[in-house]
């Protein structure tokens, strides 16, 4: 168990705003709170994005991965609920590609805890009751720069570097890992609206699989697509306004 909540939120109040609703967001396999220091920076000041920190991630390398999945959950919501209990602004949660599941996750346990999000968000992963197509790390560490270039996230000159496969292939494999290793168990959310999100370019993932998420979550799911690749919600303009008029909704603005 962690010992407080800043370990998990390295940008904290990073972009000068306190905004009026704050939205935790996870982000892809390999990936760390930096990635969404972009939308971080651009985005309306009424909105507070807060980028969650995984162990053994960016800030937090020299910490050992969670390899279990509620262990991984429980600590998420306890840093998030630890920092909501300082303030009565509504949260949402955003999670892109593996980020999807655990904010789905996330979302879940909240829902148990008695202190739901208002709202989910959910890009570049299909539901999660269906088969993902692509790499699986069953496969072997040797096959995932392909799969990374297929991505269209990183330039073939980073992925070919030694630098790439010395540090980030590593953090990258135990990621699929994790995701490899999670179950689904016929889980609804019950009470967080859910909004989805998927890339035009995206090779894995469409419309039919992010409308798919409506089998685990009551009152249905809203599904727009957002031009770019799997990685769109990093800087796409679209995404973000989508993002300010859901936090728009949650305000009752």
């Amino acid at each position: 168990m962690i010992s407080g909540p800043y370990p998990f939120f390295p940008f904290l109040n990073c972009n000068g705003s306190d905004g009026e609703v704050r939205v935790y967001c996870f982000n892809h396999a390999g990936g760390s709170a930096s990635s969404y220091y972009h939308l971080m920076k651009n985005i309306s000041g009424a909105v507070e994005i807060v980028p969650v920190e995984l162990a053994g991630h960016g800030s937090r390398m020299d910490e050992p991965f969670e390899r279990d999945w509620d262990s991984l959950v429980n600590d998420c919501c306890y840093a998030v609920l630890q920092l909501q209990s300082a303030s009565k602004k509504p949260f949402v949660l955003l999670g892109c590609s593996l980020g999807a599941l655990i904010a789905f996750r996330c979302a879940l346990r909240l829902e148990k805890l008695g202190t739901p999000a208002q709202r989910l968000i959910l890009c570049a992963h299909s539901a999660p009751q269906l088969s993902v197509p692509g790499y699986k790390s069953s496969m072997g560490i040797e096959m995932l720069p392909e799969e990374v270039m297929k991505l269209g996230g990183l330039s073939e000159e980073l992925i070919r570097s030694e630098e790439f496969h010395k540090y980030f292939l590593p953090i990258i494999f135990l990621d699929y890992q994790l995701h490899d290793s999670f179950k689904y168990q016929g889980e609804r959310l019950m009470k967080t609206p859910v909004d989805s999100f998927y890339g035009s370019d995206d090779i894995y993932f469409g419309r039919d699989s992010m409308l798919a998420w409506s089998s685990a979550v009551e009152g249905g799911v809203s599904c727009t697509e957002i031009e770019g690749n799997h990685f769109f919600a990093y800087n796409s303009e679209k995404f973000q306004n989508e993002l300010e008029r859901i936090c728009l909704i949650v305000t009752n603005k």
